[in-house]
């Protein structure tokens, strides 16, 4: 049996909506918030775990799942910067207190679009009442989408969004890799038959969610939750998870990984000596690429 965490968003249903069907004798599948994933990780608990990249980054051993991840190219919708003032002008920014990768990528654009570095300060967002005590918000996933809806329907005004991953490829003109399947540094470092058919589960979740997605935005909208613009309708449902939320990791994909990687040592917020790496396929495997080969 293999233990699997994933975060509990919208976004992460299509590669784990076929896990959560597995028998149990095969997937224990369990839910966490982004920042809490690396304390199931690091000891082990869990064999594998849809992570922020950022703790991928961090985290010595481990080695991505190739083919699948969670991305966008452009903007994403569910991953927000609300601010009362402009954004070159703030000072202070409540930040999501679930978020690793999100804070660090806002951290990196402000940096480098705006050469500004205003104080950061951990909050838990509430999609109905925005700022506090900051002048500005970052809010993630599901409370996200909800802050939209919120904002359209309560007829709030004079607020400033700025949408991440809009930001990021506006910068780097490539697509921004949020989360990815994360092997443990315990099953990378075990016997490589269960390591292989851990990765072939979770590649083939992936596709057998890709051809579900319809399914999935219908039974996601019936259950209440928001899409596209924060609408709980399965076409905004939809419309999100497949122009908002991009699943493939092809080459563009990689290079915006790169990209992230070299910002994030150049702004100190992971070791210099991090790596990023890619478990390589079974057919790569055999043609001599090394476990875990950093790309």
């Amino acid at each position: 049996m293999f233990r699997v965490a994933s975060v509990p968003f919208l976004n992460a249903e299509p590669l784990v909506a076929k896990l959560k069907s597995a028998p149990a004798t095969r997937v224990d599948l369990v839910r966490a918030l982004p920042s809490a994933l690396p304390a199931l990780m690091a000891p082990g608990n869990v064999d594998a775990a849809l992570m922020p990249v950022v703790e991928h980054f961090r985290l010595a051993g481990s080695s991505l799942v190739p083919g699948c991840c969670i991305a966008t190219r452009g903007e994403v919708a569910s991953v927000r910067l609300f601010s009362r003032v402009p954004r070159e002008e703030l000072t202070r920014i409540a930040v999501d207190s679930g978020s690793r990768t999100s804070v660090a990528l806002l951290r990196i654009l402000l940096g480098e679009i705006d050469g500004t570095r205003p104080e950061f300060v951990v909050s838990n967002a509430d999609p109905n009442r925005l700022f506090g005590e900051a002048e500005a918000q970052l809010i993630i996933g599901d409370r996200c989408l909800e802050a939209e809806a919120w904002l359209t329907y309560s007829g709030c005004e004079g607020v400033f969004r700025h949408d991440l991953g809009t930001m990021w490829t506006d910068l780097t003109g490539l697509p921004f890799v949020f989360a990815a399947w994360t092997l443990s540094p315990q099953v990378c470092a075990g016997p490589r038959d269960r390591l292989l058919d851990l990765i072939r589960l979770l590649q083939d979740s992936y596709r057998r969610g890709m051809v579900a997605l319809k399914s999935i935005a219908r039974e996601a909208a019936a259950a209440g939750m928001k899409g596209y613009a924060g609408e709980s309708t399965p076409a905004a449902v939809q419309r999100y998870l497949t122009c908002s939320i991009k699943y493939g990791m092809g080459d563009e994909e990689l290079a915006g990984l790169r990209r992230f990687h070299d910002y994030c040592r150049k702004w100190y917020l992971v070791p210099n000596s991090s790596r990023l790496a890619l478990y390589p396929t079974p057919t790569e495997s055999s043609t001599g690429v090394q476990h875990g080969g950093f790309v």
